[in-house]
């Protein structure tokens, strides 16, 4: 026998309260919405959600948002039993399917005020409100009568009942905070630009990829604004030009390519949804962790699109059986890690739809001119061995290269009085040998005598693709260049200031006007790109020291970083002066 475990009243609020604050700000709607859609579903009905404004509450102060479905109903029983208790549900109840306890605890919280909840089934209507109680500080159902059996539930007339509804069907109203709080407004939460009447379809749009076909969702039927929302799959099918499906072991990349005749434009009719590019993870026909703006850009750039990432949307929809949500639905996990959007990105980016392939060179060749890779690699070759390190070890004297005694041994285990002398064969085990020493790992190696001896390390680096922004993206203005180590992609911002001011001042210095002005960029570009890849490959080389882990990588090739190295005028200058005078001569 068990003594089964029991919730305090004021402990369950707690959990409640808690359990909601992991839920985005509007997921009570699509808590609502959903239990409506699961009303169809399991009763093989077909018929339509509406989001309106509730018209008793019209005449009132405020204006309360309401919800209204034709599916299946409920009972007195069923309104105490579903709404009054935590992780009951009239489905299936499972990790992949429902949990009982959404609506409960997004909407509660959002509503303390209250959520009313009326419904009919076979042709007879009852009324319940949930809510938290001021006083005590307890969720559960309001006493609405004096009644003594079941003061919490009131019969409804069919005076009551909303146009919707014949037999059967739920209406759902939001109090929100107090009695003088719009429900049907909100502002706080809303993207710049989407207009507050707008948030229902807007929400709905963005959160529902696609909705059964037997369920039709219409949202303030009676206002101007009217729309029937019909989830992103819709919307983004209309505004593309290609689209298709990508599929790998563990997930399907969907993806489409925006015309740019609707590429954060509003259509015709002005549906509210996300316009512009974007990535969000795609499971039961849900969207899950949309990134839109910067975030969503360098998810995209981890998948390998760059110039195009204005155009592209994704979303992954994992097929491992281990998928599942949290418990507030707003992020999905496989095996309770968060998703592999790092794996996933690499697999398709070696792989990448021709498509989009295709769209990366088209805007790269609108909007950049690519940097002439074969004369930076003519300019860096006589420097290369430069870029090789040897590991240092630490010494009373300093910290010296491993491979060189600072009292004068040749790095060989033994003086010699000729120091370019080659070394006997017979000394061989005592060479230090050449290795390749991963960046976090430990360079100090001992050899078979227990001595310290770590030799030069070589890395394999490639020089990056360097390209030139006439029109920069937002996350190049005020920078000289970022660099995407993914693609191994150096972007220059040829607006940069810095570039600018010094094209301007040599152009009125040497009075170079017209191709003389434009040679004088092309210098510019050439001998910054010039500095920009040393550096990166640089720091790729520097990896292999002690101490330059990960995170000091990307540091040192941070756009500020990045920015710094294009600070420099000495030298820069000198060598653009010189290539304008063998280049223009007597005419500058």
């Amino acid at each position: 026998m068990t003594l089964n475990m029991r919730v305090p009243a004021l402990g369950l609020s707690f959990l409640l309260e808690r359990m909601g604050a992991d839920c985005a700000p509007l997921q009570y709607l699509r808590e609502i919405v959903q239990n409506s859609i699961d009303s169809f579903l399991r009763n093989g009905l077909s018929g339509e959600i509406t989001v309106d404004a509730d018209p008793v509450y019209l005449s009132g102060d405020c204006r309360k948002l309401c919800i209204v479905d034709n599916a299946g109903g409920m009972d007195p029983d069923e309104l105490v039993n579903y709404i009054n208790a935590l992780s009951v549900s009239g489905g299936i109840q499972a990790k992949n399917a429902n949990y009982g306890i959404g609506a409960k605890i997004a909407g509660g919280l959002a509503n303390p005020a209250g959520m009313i909840y009326q419904s009919w089934k076979n042709g007879k209507g009852y009324m319940i409100q949930f809510w938290k109680d001021p006083e005590t500080g307890m969720y559960g159902l309001r006493d609405l009568t004096d009644d003594p059996t079941s003061p919490w539930l009131v019969e409804m007339d069919d005076s009551d009942k909303p146009p919707q509804i014949d037999k059967h069907g739920t209406k759902v109203i939001l109090l929100g905070t107090c009695d003088t709080d719009d429900t049907t407004i909100v502002s706080d939460v809303l993207p710049a630009g989407v207009e507050r009447k707008k948030w229902v379809p807007f929400y709905l749009n963005n959160r529902y990829f696609k909705f059964p076909p037997n369920v039709t969702i219409r949202t303030f039927p009676n206002d101007s604004w009217a729309r029937v929302v019909k989830g992103m799959q819709h919307h983004l099918d209309e505004k593309s030009e290609a689209k298709g499906k990508f599929q790998m072991v563990d997930v399907n990349i969907h993806w489409w390519i925006l015309r740019k005749d609707t590429t954060g434009k509003k259509n015709a009719r002005g549906d509210a949804c996300i316009e512009t590019s974007h990535v969000a993870a795609l499971y039961q026909n849900e969207l899950y962790g949309l990134r839109a703006g910067n975030a969503g850009k360098a998810l995209l750039n981890q998948f390998g699109i760059i110039y195009g990432s204005k155009r592209v949307v994704l979303y992954a929809e994992p097929t491992d059986h281990a998928v599942t949500t949290d418990t507030a639905r707003s992020n999905l996990k496989i095996d309770g890690q968060e998703l592999p959007w790092e794996d996933w990105g690499a697999f398709f980016r070696a792989n990448m739809p021709q498509e989009i392939l295709d769209l990366e060179e088209s805007e790269a060749s609108i909007t950049s001119s690519v940097a002439n890779i074969d004369d930076i690699k003519r300019l860096l070759s006589n420097v290369m061995e430069y870029f090789k390190f040897s590991s240092l070890k630490p010494d009373k004297k300093g910290v010296v290269p491993a491979n060189i005694d600072p009292n004068g041994s040749n790095g060989i285990g033994k003086s010699s009085s000729k120091p370019h002398e080659p070394p006997d064969p017979s000394d061989r085990d005592r060479l230090p040998r050449r290795s390749r020493v991963k960046p976090d790992s430990n360079p100090y190696v001992k050899n078979k005598n227990g001595t310290e001896s770590v030799s030069e390390t070589s890395v394999e680096v490639a020089i990056p693709k360097i390209t030139w922004e006439t029109i920069p993206d937002t996350d190049l203005i005020g920078y000289a260049a970022r660099y995407h180590p993914t693609g191994n992609i150096l972007r220059c911002n040829s607006q940069f200031i810095g570039f600018i001011e010094l094209h301007r001042k040599l152009v009125a210095e040497r009075k170079l006007s017209g191709g003389l002005a434009i040679t004088c960029r092309d210098a510019i570009e050439k001998w910054y790109a010039v500095s920009l890849a040393e550096a990166v490959v640089g720091i790729q080389c520097a990896s292999t020291q002690l101490g330059w882990d990960s995170n000091k990588i990307q540091q040192a090739l941070s756009p500020e970083a990045l920015t710094t190295v294009c600070m420099q005028k000495h030298s820069q200058v000198s060598n653009i002066k010189r290539e304008l005078g063998s280049k223009l001569g007597a005419q500058c």
